[in-house]
């Protein structure tokens, strides 16, 4: 409720000042300083900036009572329920302006043919002072019962134009129009807003009745005019920037705790990486195509969410009910009326909460809202992270931010803690997805871990079904200060422009195939048919895989939406669902026509490359089944070597030791060595090692995602430097020691000091030639956003990095060794011993490289999974062409599936747990 005391404009016009409040509006929202650029550009960026608030414009009469006027505060007019009159939007912007450094008048006007009173109504300008000094015949009161002499001679009527003393305003330009307002003045730019006011102020429809100068009472006292007043106490305005926790809590959506270049630097790349994925993506799947579906929510149960004063950081005696249903356009909106910060999504599967949370993410990332020093959104899935496993939330949150940009590792790795500073501080925001994925017994542990985790001024936006997360509360108990919203069943009216809107009109005509499904949905409500497609329609998922299907493409190459109505064809809302899923992946393969998206240049996909929907199919069921049974929802190349078992790892150790003996066996004796039989016991040694190190492998491949640079640093080319050095002496120490009785008694020769000495130095430029490579590599640039081929090829030139300082170690090694060779015995000549020496050598070098690294585990699994029949050999050809297909979806450095209901589909589990129990194109109710 509004506590401000009723403003009398007959009996103390001078008090509008006491509204107009800086302070509290700077703590709403982000404004230019006072000295930051011209009067004409920092007028232009107040009202930009009061204008992405989103303010709705509410039409009404001055007062309920004759002579005063009830105001808003500016928490009301900016935060809940946002909105407000003409005067309210006037007070605001003065305050907005003189936060800005600027001089406002607030002008009021009144019908020119009647009395204002009267009349009831009325309107409220700003005009706003672009000269250091007061125009000539400015009046010394405030309050101007009639225009100053001159003043209209010095109102600018266009922006840009001639220079002016005034520019007026009209408040109403920065509103959006509410259900029942007119829309006419509202939403307009700068320019016309500044254009409209200059035309009430010289039309004739309105005249003057009366302007403060609220500028001038607060350059004369220097301090909000309020304080002067012995009654200050009984009349203070009970919003101030550090008096009401609310005020505090709408700042983290627009200003953080404390300036820090290098952080804000890093969350400025994170915010233009994680736009530039999600608009990607956005714009691949279409979900804007006609327009996005007019996803509804409404407010959740009361036993689903903490108590309304928690939420709102106030007293229990000061809360009041909060009611924040909307729909998709407003959801960041939305997000920014909860005072917590935390606000927990609900719906059943299909239901848009994927595409909810996209569009809240690049609403919140868009250039004209994002500034430096705001939170960035970032969506990621819970499906990897155990709460019983002791990893706390706030280190999950990190791994999965270096996971899935891997170019923060760059950031981490220069200043270690980065990542945990940015969380902390507030500059990255969770955007929580698959909270019912997580196993039935970890969801009320992650519920107890995220109570216990969070600081008072942390948020998250989180995503679940319903019923798994009320199982969850029931055990544990609701998430602390978090809002909850239930996502609402959509209608027919939701759909019935959307789907006619996406298809090619019939010829000669403005009815498209889809105009008879949607009326006979809308008016045929008996029939079984339509009953069925009306509750499967109740989910986004259906209506854009049905577009999808019957409307994308030629008018003559798409099927008949008709057959969705065919009696008998489908008996449950599941059996139209399997159908729509198993369409999409048929038209998704469908032949390409010829204006289809080429694949990436570095994709080389060839004619081969286009596979026919029931290869797609069988290759995409297995990685469906493969990600459902490591419970996750990413394809990560980088993890498909979990797919192999450990009897090929013996194998091919077993395979590499073979080798390796036996081709020395056949070297050794150009040199004169004759090997004793029991060397050959030493054959399973590297089998052992190389299945020894597969566990580790599995666990720790992400650990070489790195892409081979020039450490710039000093300090860290001096500890690169040290690294190697200290590795390449302790190993070209103690190597000769153990070459030189290896070759006395395993080999039956005796080898002198000088030609172990040898081997040992090589031994040693190897391992420092290893050691520059693999501390010398940093990730790849945050702002460029990775892409998963991105990161294979850093491996695979990270690899060539490495051979290449064991081809410099053996050059060293083969190079000494035959100085003073060969011995007296030995009638084989020099360059036929070299040349098969350094093949051996390159053989043995690119088979071990081959079977060690993530590009080699990923080279060895697709061979096998290739051979096996399971996936194609070039799979990242074809993730890649899945992707453009709209299969798959990119996040990050790895692909998802497009929604967890597909990856169910190709899997072959049911797409829903139970059968949906609402009717059918019922609206679930909102809770009061």
């Amino acid at each position: 409720m509004n506590r401000w005391p009723r403003w009398s404009l007959e009996g103390e016009p001078v008090a509008l000042a006491k509204y107009v409040n800086p302070d509290a509006v700077a703590a709403l929202v982000r404004l230019p300083g006072a000295s930051s650029a011209g009067r004409t550009d920092r007028l232009r960026e107040v009202y930009r900036a009061l204008a992405a608030v989103g303010i709705g414009y509410a039409f009404e009469s001055p007062s309920d009572e004759r002579g005063r006027q009830v105001i808003l505060t500016p928490r009301e007019v900016l935060w809940s329920p946002r909105h407000g009159t003409c005067l309210d939007l006037a007070v605001v912007l003065a305050a907005a302006c003189m936060t800005a450094g600027l001089h406002p008048v607030v002008v009021l006007l009144r019908p020119a043919d009647g009395d204002f009173e009267a009349a009831s109504t009325g309107h409220a300008l700003v005009a706003v002072r672009m000269t250091d000094k007061a125009p000539a015949g400015t009046p010394a009161d405030p309050v101007w019962p009639q225009p100053p002499a001159g003043f209209a001679q010095s109102v600018q009527r266009t922006v840009p134009g001639l220079p002016g003393a005034y520019v007026v305003i009209d408040p109403v330009g920065v509103a959006r129009p509410l259900r029942s307002t007119p829309t006419e003045g509202l939403g307009v730019d700068f320019e016309e807003a500044a254009a409209r006011g200059a035309r009430y102020v010289f039309g004739g429809n309105w005249a003057w009745h009366t302007a403060i100068d609220v500028g001038s009472v607060w350059r004369e006292r220097d301090q909000h005019p309020l304080l002067e007043s012995s009654d200050a106490v009984l009349h203070r305005p009970p919003v101030t920037a550090a008096g009401d926790p609310s005020v505090r809590a709408r700042a983290r959506t627009q200003i953080l705790a404390g300036p820090d270049k290098a952080l804000d630097d890093i969350a400025a790349a994170l915010a233009e990486a994680v736009r530039g994925q999600w608009e990607s993506e956005q714009l691949r799947h279409r979900s804007h195509d006609p327009f996005p579906l007019p996803v509804h929510w409404g407010n959740a149960p009361a036993d689903l969410m903490d108590q309304g004063s928690n939420i709102q950081n106030l007293r229990q005696s000061e809360h009041t009910p909060m009611d924040l249903g909307g729909d998709l356009r407003v959801i960041a909106d939305i997000y920014d009326q909860v005072p917590s910060g935390r606000l927990v999504v609900l719906g059943q599967a299909g239901a848009g909460k994927t595409v909810l949370a996209t569009e809240f993410v690049l609403t919140l990332l868009d250039p004209g809202r994002w500034r430096r020093r705001m939170p960035v959104p970032v969506l990621l899935s819970l499906l990897s992270w155990d709460p019983s496993s002791g990893v706390s939330f706030h280190r999950w949150l990190g791994e999965q931010l270096l996971s899935t940009y891997p170019g923060l590792r760059h950031a981490e790795k220069q200043s270690p803690g980065t990542v945990s500073r940015l969380l902390t501080t507030r500059r990255v925001l969770p955007v929580l997805d698959d909270f019912d994925g997580l196993a039935p017994g970890l969801r009320p542990e992650a519920v107890r871990k995220i109570n216990a985790s969070l600081k008072q001024s942390e948020g998250y936006l989180l995503l679940s079904r319903p019923d798994e997360y009320r199982a969850a509360v029931a055990e544990s108990r609701a998430l602390k200060k978090a809002y909850v919203v239930c996502l609402e069943d959509l209608t027919v009216q939701d759909y019935a422009d959307y789907l006619p809107l996406s298809a090619v009109p019939e010829a000669g005509g403005t009815r498209t195939a889809w105009d008879p499904v949607v009326d006979r949905l809308g008016r045929d409500t008996a029939a079984p048919e339509t009953e069925v497609l009306r509750e499967a329609f109740t989910t986004p998922l259906a209506v854009s895989l049905a577009r999808r299907i019957y409307s994308d493409g030629d008018a003559g190459s798409v099927k008949d939406p008709a057959e969705l109505l065919e009696p008998d064809r489908f008996a449950t809302r599941e059996s139209v669902e399997e159908y729509l899923l198993g369409e999409f992946i048929e038209a998704a393969y469908a032949p390409e026509p010829d204006d289809f998206p080429r694949p990436a240049p570095w994709s080389r996909r060839s004619p081969r490359g286009r596979h026919s929907a029931d290869q797609a199919r069988k290759w995409l069921g297995y990685l469906a089944r493969d990600m459902e049974a490591r419970s996750t929802r990413s394809i990560a190349w980088w993890e498909q070597n979990l797919a192999l078992p450990p009897l090929f790892f013996v194998a091919a150790g077993t395979l590499l030791a073979a080798l390796s003996l036996g081709g020395s066996a056949l070297l050794a004796p150009l040199f004169g060595i004759h090997p004793d039989y029991p060397v050959l016991a030493l054959l399973p040694l590297p089998a052992l090692l190389y299945v020894r190190h597969y566990p580790v492998a599995r666990r720790t491949s992400t650990m070489f995602l790195r892409t081979v640079t020039v450490q710039r640093t000093t300090a860290a080319r001096r500890l690169l430097l040290g690294r190697a050095l200290f590795s390449g002496t302790m190993l070209a120490l103690t190597m000769p020691v153990c070459f030189f009785l290896l070759f006395r008694y395993a080999g039956g020769v005796r080898i002198g000091w000088p030609t172990a000495c040898v081997l040992g130095f090589g031994s040693g430029v190897w391992s420092f030639g290893k050691v520059c490579v693999d501390y010398g590599m940093e990730p790849v640039d945050i702002a460029r956003a990775p892409n998963p081929v991105h990161l294979l090829e850093n491996a695979r030139w990270g690899l060539l990095r490495t051979l290449n300082t064991t081809w410099l170690a053996l050059f060293v090694c083969v190079g000494l060794l035959f100085v003073g060779w060969p011995p007296p015995d030995v009638a084989v000549p020099r360059r036929a011993v070299l040349l098969l020496m350094v093949l051996w050598f390159a053989f043995i070098t690119v088979a071990i490289a081959f079977l060690s690294g993530p590009w080699g585990y990923f080279t060895q699994t697709r061979v096998w999974l290739a051979v096996s029949g399971r996936l194609p050999l070039r799979l990242m050809t074809f993730l890649d062409d899945a992707h453009r297909r709209g299969i798959l979806r990119q996040n990050g450095a790895v692909y998802e599936f497009r929604h967890v209901l597909l990856q169910r589909h190709l899997a072959g589990r049911p797409t829903r747990d139970a059968p949906a129990d609402r009717p059918s194109g019922e609206r679930r109710k909102s809770s009061p």
